[in-house]
């Protein structure tokens, strides 16, 4: 059997896609997640038969206890999904190159990406998609996609992770510390990163990569 799991933390959202893609496809909903912890503990629920097909809907950002602050698990689920054997489709609102040059990267591995903005029949065209075996990205999203990754490919791995933490505002002194480097030596990473991406500041970096 088809079977989706939908990883989502608004409830409405959840129910109204997963309403319409019973309505309207051969597609199950098996399971429905407000969270990595609530897959974890209900995944052993699921009761998965050897000729299922199963493929995961996940958003990126989830709202933390106290409401107000959002952190992207979305990247720890599909890893975690992954080793699971289970293919994830990015459903989000972060719909920049950026987001989906790393959802579909080689330490995600993301199946597919469409954006919370489309209609639910392109989120059905990605799902049927990667149950063939093939990745999607939302063709009005491609792009974006191609511009970043090209971006990227000029710079380093070191470099592309100290640009991806700049896009999410740490600053040097975080990035330091989250790396285990010297201030000095993240200034000199982000002095080279400006200087291949013809970018003079962090904000022309965020807005050339968002």
């Amino acid at each position: 059997m088809k079977k989706l799991i939908l990883i989502d933390d608004h409830a409405m959202l959840r129910e109204g896609i997963a309403s319409w893609l019973t309505k309207n496809s051969d597609w199950q909903i098996a399971m429905e997640c407000e969270g990595f912890a609530q897959l974890q503990d209900n995944f052993s629920s699921i009761q998965i038969e050897q000729d299922d097909s199963f493929i995961a809907i996940v958003d990126l950002s989830y709202k933390t206890e106290n409401s107000k602050i959002e952190s992207e698990t979305g990247w720890e689920i599909i890893k975690w999904l992954n080793s699971k054997n289970i293919p994830s489709i990015v459903f989000s609102s972060h719909d920049t190159g950026t987001f989906i040059e790393k959802a579909m990267g080689p330490d995600i591995r993301a199946r597919g990406f469409v954006s919370k903005t489309s209609n639910e029949k392109v989120l059905l065209d990605a799902i049927d998609m990667v149950a063939a075996g093939k990745t999607y990205i939302q063709p009005d999203l491609f792009s974006g996609f191609i511009e970043t990754k090209s971006i990227l490919s000029a710079l380093s791995s070191k470099e592309q992770e100290i640009a991806d933490l700049i896009i999410h505002n740490f600053e040097n002194e975080e990035i330091a510390a989250k790396l285990n480097l010297k201030v000095h030596t993240v200034e000199n990473y982000i002095s080279k990163i400006y200087d291949k991406t013809g970018t003079n500041n962090k904000k022309e970096l965020i807005e050339l990569l968002l």
